[in-house]
C-alpha cells in the first residue's frame, strides 16, 4: 500500500471518488463560496463551519486515511481556528465594549483589527476553492 495520499492535500489521489466525506466537502465548499459572494454573514460562516468541523471529527474517528480530505483538516486547524478567535473577539467588542475598558485593551483590539483577518480568511478560501 502506498502512502502517497499523506501529501495529497486537495484529493487528487482520490480521483473524484465518492467517500464518506463527499457530502461534507460539498457543503464546506458551498459555505465558503457563499461567504465570498456575500450571501451569508461572518456569523453564519462561523456557526456553519463549526458544525462541519464537528461532523468531520465524527466521520474521521481519529483516523486519517486515503479518503480523508486533508485540505479540510488543514483549513480547519490552520485557518479557521485563527479566524474564529478574531471573530469571537470582534463579536465580544461589539456586544460588550465595556469589557475593553482601558486604553491598552482598546489599542490592542485595534492592532488585531488592523491585521485584516477577514480578508486573510477570504484569501485562503479562494486558494482552497481554486485548488479543489
Amino acid at each position: 500500500m502506498s502512502f502517497d495520499y499523506v501529501n495529497d492535500l486537495f484529493g487528487k489521489f482520490r480521483k473524484g471518488r465518492k467517500t464518506k466525506f463527499s457530502n461534507l466537502e460539498d457543503r464546506s465548499k458551498k459555505i465558503m463560496k457563499d461567504l465570498l459572494q456575500g450571501e451569508i454573514t461572518y456569523d453564519d460562516f462561523f456557526s456553519g463551519f463549526n458544525t462541519l468541523i464537528d461532523e468531520f471529527r465524527e466521520l474521521c474517528g481519529n483516523v486519517i486515511d486515503e479518503n480523508t480530505p486533508l485540505w479540510f483538516n488543514s483549513f480547519s486547524a490552520n485557518i479557521f481556528l485563527r479566524w474564529r478567535d478574531w471573530h469571537i473577539l470582534r463579536t465580544t467588542y461589539q456586544k460588550h465594549p465595556e469589557k475593553f475598558n482601558t486604553r491598552e485593551l482598546i489599542s490592542r483590539y485595534r492592532d488585531i483589527e488592523d491585521m485584516n483577518y477577514d480578508d486573510w480568511l477570504k484569501e485562503k478560501i479562494r486558494y482552497c476553492l481554486d485548488n479543489l
